[in-house]
């Protein structure tokens, strides 16, 4: 399961803490609320935040989503739900953790509340996206799909090559949506549909199927989505009837997932990039110690040899070659997302603007 048990019952806060507890997250909450982060989310760097600081700012931006409303949540149940839901994420990831979790709850909401996409949407569809994307990669052992298939890892095992790791959470997050009775005051109907959305939002994410996604873009009209969003949405059917990737919620999900070259200011691109190229070094250290073709990419011996400016040029590439195409077809059907495009146009030019010296210092930190 890689380096900490991903499954590990959830460990909840005493209830002599539970005032504390209360009483910090409201602090945190008004702190934020007094700075306005509002007005510079895509600005926001949260990734040296603490955990009280990550679910006080995921409380807030529920609260601003509006699904305290839409599901009826109290909030004492909402807060321990999502303590559960930081423990099951593998705190010794350096990527896929809770930080990233929250990082991307934060763009989507941008993507929802500053862009206008919560205004395509219905209301189950805003609170299942706003729940998939705290828990789209929520036991994520720190090795990718490809890994848990050669490696026959159980997760490998038990849910073959298809969207392996994706499939997983949206299993472990459904069972944790259930045990805290986060839609518990829905409607049967209702609750279908939320879970229906949450799931193949999730499975949006799975980039094996990133460029599928793109091409089935590209058959759509122009302004498809900017115009009166069809009750009957396109789709593509994927681990049986499960129909995903084309839907609205789906689309806004996977370009929060990777919208690290959209941020303002490079450095908080350079943050993500670091600590995912880290735990690609992790990979490729396990692929290697388990007698597994090492991925290229994932090869400490083969970045270390390329140095700074190869890493520099696979940020560039992933993201000209992926990221930028794939924003672009999304703002030809719905162009709420322009401004992330234009800004990842813009940050393509910044990388000599950073001190080299001080990015090498983090850049060798990696293969400690």
């Amino acid at each position: 399961m890689g380096r900490s048990q991903a499954n590990a019952r959830p460990q909840r806060r005493q209830e002599g803490t539970l005032l504390e507890t209360w009483t910090s997250l409201t602090q945190i909450r008004k702190e934020l609320r007094d700075q306005r982060y509002e007005e510079q989310q895509l600005g926001l760097d949260i990734w040296t935040w603490t955990r009280d600081q990550l679910i006080a700012l995921s409380v807030d931006l529920a609260y601003r989503v509006g699904i305290h409303r839409t599901l009826d949540i109290p909030l004492n149940t909402f807060i321990n739900y999502l303590e559960a839901l930081a423990d099951q994420y593998v705190p010794t990831n350096t990527y896929h953790n809770f930080t990233h979790a929250t990082d991307v709850l934060l763009v989507l909401c941008h993507l929802l509340l500053e862009c206008g996409g919560a205004a395509k949407m219905s209301e189950w569809e805003i609170a299942a996206c706003f729940l998939a994307a705290h828990a789209h990669d929520v036991g994520h052992p720190g090795t990718n799909n490809r890994y848990q298939v050669a490696a026959k890892t159980p997760l490998g095992q038990k849910y073959g090559a298809d969207a392996t790791l994706e499939a997983y959470s949206a299993d472990l997050g459904q069972q944790l949506l259930d045990e805290y009775g986060i839609l518990s005051k829905i409607s049967p109907q209702d609750r279908l549909a939320v879970l229906s959305t949450f799931r193949s939002s999730i499975l949006g994410t799975d980039m094996a199927q990133h460029h599928v996604t793109c091409q089935a873009l590209r058959h759509l009209p122009d302004d498809f989505y900017s115009q009166n969003y069809p009750p009957k949405r396109p789709g593509r059917a994927s681990n049986g009837d499960c129909t995903h990737a084309l839907s609205l919620p789906a689309l806004l999900l996977h370009a929060a997932d990777i919208s690290g070259p959209s941020r303002q200011g490079l450095t908080i691109w350079l943050t993500r990039s670091l600590a995912v190229t880290r735990e690609f070094v992790y990979q490729g250290d396990c692929e290697r110690k388990n007698h597994l073709p090492v991925t290229e990419a994932f090869d400490r011996l083969v970045l270390q040899s390329e140095g700074l400016d190869g890493f520099q040029r696979r940020e560039n590439d992933f993201t000209r070659g992926l990221v930028l195409p794939y924003f672009r077809d999304v703002e030809r059907v719905w162009s709420g997302i322009k401004p992330l495009r234009v800004a990842i146009e813009d940050n393509l030019g910044g990388w000599d603007l950073l001190d080299r010296k001080f990015v090498s210092k983090l850049w060798q930190g990696i293969f400690v």
